[in-house]
């Protein structure tokens, strides 16, 4: 949290005639759900990346369903709930599922963007502080599934992300073997790989 209270800003807001830090709140829903939804058996390092517009994270779990996370009509699962127990005991954590409202209410007043919470494809948030990759890798493995065929140029275009950031998530896509490029350098695009049954 000391390294996101370094390099984020903390934008003045006031609650109920209190002063609170958004940053500090966001930093903290976001650590405690990156802890508690973990899959430790799992070696894949959790990331905490800051971007220019956007924060997002990639964490291992055991995803309970794939997709952004609509705050209005979700029911929360606990991925790790012996983790959950330890922090909701030490204070650390509210109740089940408060982590998702709290980021989709505090990232909309931060960035003026709601957050996007993901799971599946990767897990994180995304949005206004975005954590993401998670909705960032999930928006564009949706994209190429929608969009077979293009290249970064077009797919950097279309969903307004620098092609670095698109480069990063191909190559996590790649190498979760979900997506594949067919075709030659000048023609060739980006497509879903199929699982075969």
């Amino acid at each position: 949290m000391a390294f996101g209270k370094k390099h984020l800003p903390d934008k003045f807001h006031l609650e109920e005639g209190q002063r609170i830090s958004l940053r500090d709140h966001i930093l903290r829903e976001v650590a405690g759900n990156i802890l508690i939804h973990r899959e430790y058996l799992n070696p894949f390092p959790a990331k905490f990346i800051i971007e220019k517009e956007q924060i997002h994270t990639e964490n291992s779990n055991r995803p309970h369903g794939y997709g952004l996370i609509n705050p209005d009509n979700f029911s929360p699962y606990p991925k790790n709930p012996n983790m959950a127990k330890v922090f909701k005991a030490t204070g650390r954590a509210d109740e089940l599922g408060s982590g998702v409202r709290n980021l989709f209410k505090y990232c909309k007043i931060y960035g003026g963007v709601s957050s996007g919470v993901s799971s599946g494809v990767s897990s994180g948030v995304s949005g206004g502080v975005s954590g993401g990759v998670s909705g960032g890798v999930s928006e564009l493995y949706r994209y190429i599934k929608e969009n077979p065929g293009l290249k970064v140029p077009q797919l950097s275009e279309a969903l307004e992300k620098p092609k670095r950031t698109l480069e990063r998530w191909i190559k996590k896509l790649r190498e979760e073997e979900k997506v594949r490029f067919k075709g030659s350098a000048k023609k060739g695009g980006y497509y879903i790989i199929e699982k075969k049954r």
